[in-house]
């Protein structure tokens, strides 16, 4: 704790430890790195960033970091809100829908659709069965099946969690920039 009329300074870029003990200061910093990461890179794993989650807080690491008033955290959800570099600067309900979203990603490439073979449209089969627009959500689950029938090993990537479906299909080259 820093005594009355003392002055602690902290780099805004320092790294930390991530070997350190659970809960201290560079153990602290290193885990608010990764989070940032975890959060910005949507490639990132969902459990990964949940776990990450759950470790600065079940150890209270966040109690550890300075804020942006120059005060440690008092708790979770404030370290959340506060500003980078202090914070990760969302909403925990926000930090909570991006895991979400990164799971149901996940879970919705295990059990990828069924694409037609290779020119079976168009031979006897009607086009209006088939739907060529790609939304966000509908893109998903056609980039899963066109990997699955196309790219198997693209998809294995993405039911790992090592990549997201679009990530994967950039660079299977089926989708193009």
């Amino acid at each position: 704790m820093i005594e009355a009329g003392q002055t602690r300074r902290v780099a805004l870029d320092e790294i930390g430890d991530i070997g350190a003990p659970a809960g201290s200061r560079p153990w602290s910093v290193a885990l608010r790195r990764s989070m940032r990461a975890a959060i910005k890179d949507e490639r990132s794993n969902a459990a990964r960033l949940q776990r990450l989650m759950v470790l600065l807080s079940e150890h209270k690491g966040f109690r550890t970091l300075d804020g942006p008033d120059g005060e440690l955290f008092p708790s979770f959800e404030a370290f959340c809100r506060a500003p980078m570099p202090w914070g990760l600067g969302y909403e925990l309900d926000a930090i909570n829908a991006i895991i979400d979203e990164r799971k149901s990603a996940q879970a919705r490439a295990q059990q990828p659709k069924e694409l037609a073979v290779h020119g079976v449209i168009g031979r006897g089969r009607s086009r209006c069965s088939v739907t060529t627009s790609v939304g966000r959500d509908r893109g998903i689950d056609y980039l899963n099946a066109r990997m699955q029938r196309d790219r198997p090993d693209a998809l294995a990537r993405v039911q790992s969690g090592d990549l997201t479906s679009h990530a994967a299909a950039f660079q299977a080259g089926i989708k193009k920039r």
